[in-house]
């Protein structure tokens, strides 16, 4: 208010040189400001702490590693935070370690069951899917007992005078024994009556499967009894007069396609009396013994496969038989050809390297012991180009890789095809890769004599007779799956063709065309077949090699003196045409393969009953 006002003047010194004395020793007013949000994050950085630790004794690390982490970022000095996340990251490592320390140990185990000797050989022998594909469906359980009764295979049977109860409680533990699932197969006996029969079975039988073990009881108990499948269990009982007359319904599936493919093939049932399968089955049935009148009956739906039968039980087992011949389809089987030609100037041909022991090959009658597939003397397979054609071989799967492997890296070896094609076993199959040429065959016989053929353009050409030939590589084979389902016998035809040219004529003839003479060439062509018809047996996956094939390739070579070569008349003895003809051997390798509907193999080599360097009996 007053300027002048030395009170005042000397208090605002005073206060000035307070406020100076004091900078350096208070906080400023922006940090004081800023206490309160210090305080709420301290407060929410103790918060997290203990949210992270309640989680962390909950066993939740990973909601707990976040919440300590969030809290060391509001308040990086709290060293309690600090203290739990470690203690959390402890014990994630004791964690990953024992996932590690388990996964590890899972891994050793499978190595330790992949380099394990598979037992399917001890199993053997199995049922085969593709064997077993007429099986007629009614329910899991009794396929699944059908099926034991017929794997399950005993050395030797033997009873005098045991009781039945006991010979079914022996069957009860072998089968048990000798079912690969260790499950066995439940027997029930119906009522006392039966459980003190006697059962004999003298003399011993031997090798013989469950099936025919309860049909051998069933055959020779003094008292009429009988056994049937139910789904849980294989059932006996005594024959009664009534019980052959009482009637149960069983549903049946069948593949319609092929059911009644087979059924029309039996009887002569035409595609438009498709209505007429149920009078045609009954005549079946009939036949096989089994009358379905009425009260008996049966109804088919040919849409869906389902055959409803209406019978006895011992009629219904008759029925599930002839329906088991019925529903067969034969499997397919995939052909593999490769035609591979080798110039007759190659004088050895390295077919790889095969150790001795390894080699599942036969070699021909005429093939000498020292050329492959014959005897080794040392661990390669060399051959001789002019012995080709003396030899036949099986190769297993390995073998045949290593010799295509070196065949590859010959340069003088080239692949001229490698087809494919798939058939029902028992059906012929063809695989042709040839090209149609137009051939001048010969003299048209209306040209030799007058007034001869009319030509509309007058060319040279019009007296010849042409015709459309093919000529390459034809390959037949019928592929036939043995019973045991990895056999295949082959019976193949393996043919190639090829045109030479035209061979020069010793004399023309004379031919008229619109009625004028002229002199014609008479063509002469020069064509070149091989062909082998063989049989073998190899087993699934095998290769078949075959010799015996010579290619022919013919060409004209020109030459002339130039200039001299050119005058008329003259020239000819300055020109020279020559034909060459170069032949080559080809090699011939069929491999058949048992695939299912989706063309995958129904047999992988683990599968296979048999040693990797054997081959099947050949057939004589």
């Amino acid at each position: 208010m007053d300027p002048r006002n030395e009170a005042a003047l000397a208090m605002k010194r005073d206060n000035e040189k307070f406020a100076a004395d004091q900078l350096g020793h208070v906080p400023s007013e922006a940090a004081v400001n800023s206490l309160p949000d210090l305080q709420n994050e301290k407060t929410e950085a103790g918060t997290l702490l203990q949210d992270g630790k309640l989680l962390w004794e909950m066993d939740k690390l990973t909601e707990a590693e976040a919440k300590l982490k969030k809290a060391l970022e509001l308040d990086p000095q709290n060293y309690a935070a600090a203290y739990y996340l470690s203690l959390v990251h402890e014990a994630r490592n004791k964690v990953a370690t024992s996932r590690r320390d388990s996964d590890a140990q899972r891994s050793i185990v499978e190595v330790g069951e992949s380099w394990a000797i598979p037992d399917t050989r001890a199993r053997l022998p199995v049922p085969n899917p593709m064997v077993h594909t007429n099986l007629i469906y009614t329910s899991k359980g009794r396929q699944a007992i059908a099926s034991k009764l017929d794997s399950i295979r005993l050395n030797s049977v033997q009873y005098d005078g045991v009781a039945l109860s006991d010979v079914v409680r022996s069957l009860a533990s072998q089968a048990k024994a000798l079912d690969p699932a260790k499950q066995g197969i439940n027997f029930i006996l119906d009522g006392t009556n039966i459980t003190s029969l006697p059962i004999t079975i003298q003399p011993a039988l031997t090798n013989v499967t469950m099936a025919e073990v309860l049909d051998a009881i069933t055959n020779g108990a003094d008292k009429p009894i009988k056994y049937s499948l139910d789904d849980n269990a294989v059932f006996f009982s005594l024959k009664t007069d009534a019980d052959l007359e009482r009637l149960f319904v069983r549903n049946f599936k069948v593949d319609p396609n092929v059911f009644l493919s087979n059924l029309r093939k039996q009887t002569g049932l035409a595609d438009t009396n498709a209505g007429e399968e149920v009078n045609i089955l009954r005549k079946v049935f009939s036949d096989a013994g089994v009358d379905l009148q009425s009260p008996k009956n049966i109804f088919f739906q040919d849409k869906t496969g389902v055959l409803l039968v209406r019978a006895t039980k011992e009629d219904l087992e008759i029925v599930g038989t002839v329906l088991q011949a019925l529903n067969y389809s034969p499997p397919e089987v995939n052909i593999r050809a490769e035609f591979i030609e080798i110039s007759q100037n190659e004088n050895n041909i390295f077919l790889g390297t095969i150790t001795n022991g390894m080699t599942s090959a036969v070699a021909a009658s005429s093939n000498p012991p020292d050329v492959f597939p014959g005897s080794f003397s040392s661990s390669s397979s060399v051959i001789r180009a002019d012995q080709t054609a003396k030899f036949q071989g099986i190769l297993a799967p390995a073998q045949a890789s290593a010799v295509m492997s070196a065949l590859k890296s010959n340069p003088n070896a080239v692949k001229l095809a490698a087809p494919n094609v798939t058939t029902l076993s028992g059906r012929q199959a063809q695989i042709q890769i040839t090209d149609i040429m137009t051939i001048v065959k010969g003299i048209n016989p209306f040209a030799l004599t007058p007034p001869g053929i009319t030509s509309t353009n007058k060319n040279d050409p019009a007296p010849y007779l042409l015709e459309q030939m093919s000529f390459g590589i034809t390959l037949d084979v019928v592929p036939h799956v043995s019973t045991d389902g990895y056999r295949i016998h082959l019976s193949v035809i393996p043919k190639i063709t090829a045109f030479l040219g035209y061979d020069k004529p010793a004399t023309n003839v004379t031919t008229y065309v619109n009625g004028k003479k002229q002199t014609t060439v008479p063509p002469l062509p020069h064509f070149h077949s091989s062909q082998i018809t063989n049989e073998a047996v190899v087993w699934d996956g095998q290769t078949l090699v075959l010799g015996g094939f010579v290619s022919e390739e013919s060409s004209k070579v020109k030459s002339k003196t130039p200039l001299l070569g050119d005058v008329p008349l003259l020239g000819r003895a300055f020109r020279n045409e020559s034909t060459t003809t170069t032949k080559k051997r080809v090699l011939v390798f069929i491999t058949p393969m048992i695939i299912d509907a989706a063309g995958n193999r129904i047999h992988t080599d683990e599968d296979m009953p048999f040693a990797k360097d054997a081959i099947p009996v050949q057939p004589k």
